[in-house]
């Protein structure tokens, strides 16, 4: 049964209990006990006398059980902002204005007054029209959301959930427009409602607006979304070797040595310096190794005339072998004895640039494992160098 409200009653409840449904509002529920006096603490007013009116209004939805008032679904449908539009609405209009149409069908056959329908149907398309531009502007909403959002996946998901709100707008206009196309020519040469004629124009001027936009919008969407996926399996593979570098397990735990040899084909051809020009036996071994990583090599390699020895210095200079030391490995030796970083590193054969530079490596890949104590400082090869230990 459907109780009609007196408007001024209804109006005249709510400005009395505004504070309660404000306050239900925000807080999801407020305390109530039916035929309990309810004093707001703004200016300490009885306004239980509201709240029960509100009830019977459908304003307020009360739960015995936990003694509590909540706002009904009705009601909370009316506060519903632009992100809770549903597009389907527009479908359940059109519904609507069918209905009305074979009402006003059967009324014109008995020659009674259907004046009462047409004000529904221009009421609808009035409304059909506020949907596509709140849809419009929760999209917008949706968009200044997205830009905020720092979190990679959650954008992207809000990315998907915007394409999906955009094709349902999309197919809801071009549905709305074919409507309008079929039906136009009742409501304006059959009816000849000018009222009818002018919302009908309306809205049809409101499709042709935004139907474009949606189209192009929905279009750079889904390419961006192709672009994204791609960056995002690029960042992950990204993330993967960062980690096992960080670990000192790029080379352990990868492709990354094979995937170097597969680029030979990427680096231009180097000329061997002139002073490895003549050794026949260094030529051989690079030719036979360029051989055995399928790297092409040109036929013949040109040989320098041979230059006269330099006159020898008196003083004999030892040439020190360069050595390429593993992070991973010196870490396993350096956890593996009690003395501190330098002091150790200073037993290896290294010069200076190796030393610091390993060093260097060593601590900011395992720092998380290591005691660094800036106040203690270790002299060695003329460095000044914080003490660092392993943990435990």
């Amino acid at each position: 049964m459907i109780t009609t409200i007196n408007p001024k009653e209804f109006i005249k409840a709510q400005n009395d209990a505004k504070e309660a449904i404000i306050e239900a509002h925000f807080k999801g529920s407020i305390e109530y006990m039916e035929n309990t006096p309810y004093y707001h603490s703004a200016n300490n007013k009885d306004i239980s006398l509201a709240i029960e009116k509100l009830i019977d209004f459908n304003v307020f939805d009360y739960d015995e059980y936990s003694y509590s008032l909540l706002l009904s679904d009705d009601y909370n449908s009316h506060l519903k902002t632009y992100t809770d539009v549903n597009i389907k609405d527009i479908e359940d209009k059109e519904k609507t204005i069918k209905k009305l149409i074979r009402d006003i069908n059967i009324k014109r056959k008995d020659n009674n007054d259907y004046s009462s329908e047409i004000k529904r149907i221009n009421s609808t398309f009035r409304n059909i029209k506020k949907i596509i531009y709140r849809a419009i502007e929760s999209l917008n909403e949706k968009e200044m959301k997205f830009k905020a959002e720092i979190n990679f996946e959650v954008k992207k998901a809000n990315l998907y959930d915007c394409k999906a709100d955009l094709t349902a707008l999309s197919e809801a206009v071009t549905n709305t427009d074919r409507f309008l196309i079929e039906y136009k020519s009742y409501f304006v040469d059959e009816l000849g409602n000018e009222s009818i004629s002018f919302h009908i124009n309306q809205l049809a001027h409101h499709i042709h607006d935004v139907r474009e936009n949606i189209s192009k919008t929905l279009n750079e969407l889904s390419k961006y979304l192709m672009h994204i996926e791609k960056e995002a399996k690029k960042i992950e593979r990204l993330n993967h070797l960062y980690k096992l570098k960080i670990n000192g397990e790029l080379f352990e735990k990868s492709n990354i040595a094979s995937v170097f040899t597969r680029l030979k084909s990427i680096a231009e051809a180097k000329n061997i310096k002139s002073q490895y020009m003549n050794n026949d036996e260094l030529i051989s071994a690079m030719i036979d190794l360029a051989k055995e990583k399928n790297i092409t090599v040109v036929d013949e390699i040109k040989k320098e005339e041979q230059r006269p020895e330099a006159l020898k210095v008196a003083i004999n200079k030892t040439v020190q072998q360069k050595m390429i030391l593993s992070t991973k490995k010196v870490y396993a030796s350096f956890i593996k004895q009690d003395m501190d970083l330098a002091t150790f590193l200073k037993q290896k054969d290294l010069d200076k640039k190796q030393f610091l530079s390993i060093f260097i490596r060593l601590t900011l890949q395992y720092n998380k494992f290591l005691k660094i104590d800036k106040n203690i400082h270790i002299e060695q090869k003329g460095l000044k160098l914080p003490y660092i230990i392993k943990r435990g």
